[in-house]
């Protein structure tokens, strides 16, 4: 549905259903590799594009820099979350090269929740390399992130954030845990709300 795929690389990333049966497609759009936005189209449930969401059934998220999604899931009150990272370096304290968290928080129409830390959009930086890859909400409405960072080593991270998008600190006392890189780790099924 999208003519910008004749310029753009359009790399899927995931689909899941609605609890409404409603179809998401997330994916990535690439312009030559130098700059990317994530895309989010919803189809009802016959395959049409749902008119209803965002701008005629899609939505393109992007940054000053690349972003890449790497997964999405509904919460319970059918707000989706969108995780991922931005990427660029550093450079005075200006991402110009590494990469750092990135969350989306959208409302059921594709608009952006500006109940989630005012505008949206939360982004968080460890180190030089920061990805996220999976999120989970759990039953008290508060939100699982899985993640990793590299520094001179990969480490796993777990980060719990409260229901405004700011880290819970009753978490690990600072609202994130580390783990080595050894350490097998996975959030539960998107299906799931965790207890």
């Amino acid at each position: 549905p999208h003519s910008a795929q004749s310029h753009f690389n359009f790399k899927p990333v995931k689909v899941i259903q609605q609890k409404d049966n409603k179809l998401l497609a997330l994916g990535n759009l690439d312009a030559r590799g130098s700059e990317s936005k994530i895309v989010l189209h919803r189809y009802d449930a016959d395959g049409k594009s749902d008119s209803s969401f965002a701008n005629d059934g899609s939505i393109e998220l992007a940054t000053a820099y690349k972003t890449i999604a790497n997964s999405i899931t509904q919460q319970s009150d059918g707000k989706l979350l969108i995780v991922g990272s931005i990427e660029g370096t550093w450079n005075n304290s200006n991402l110009t090269k590494g990469s750092d968290f990135i969350i989306y928080r959208l409302n059921t129409d594709g608009s952006l929740d500006i109940d989630f830390d005012s505008d949206g959009i939360v982004n968080y930086s460890f180190s030089l390399a920061d990805k996220i890859t999976s999120a989970v909400q759990q039953a008290d409405g508060k939100i699982l992130l899985l993640g990793n960072s590299e520094n001179n080593g990969t480490v796993n991270i777990i980060m719990r954030l409260n229901v405004d998008g700011s880290l819970d600190t009753s978490f690990s006392s600072s609202g994130i845990s580390f783990m080595p890189e050894s350490t097998s780790a996975d959030l539960p099924s998107n299906n799931l709300l965790v207890k």
